[in-house]
């Protein structure tokens, strides 16, 4: 992203009281523990590391939509 990072976005999307109660799914490169638990800890729902699966993008929406409706 040329202007923000992922991290940025996702603080921007949780101080915004429109948008804070929002799910929130981070496909990324990163992959180091210490990059999960950054997005973790800024408020991700969930996270992805490229390439991911098809299927196990679509399980991981599937269980993000079910906590929200549960």
């Amino acid at each position: 992203m040329p202007k923000l990072t992922g991290l940025e976005v996702l603080k921007k999307v949780r101080k915004n009281p429109s948008s804070s109660h929002q799910k929130v799914l981070m496909l990324t490169a990163k992959g180091q523990a210490q990059d999960k638990q950054d997005m973790l800890d800024s408020g991700a729902d969930s996270n992805l590391i490229k390439p991911f699966n098809p299927m196990e993008l679509i399980d991981t929406v599937r269980d993000l939509l079910k906590d929200k409706i549960s």
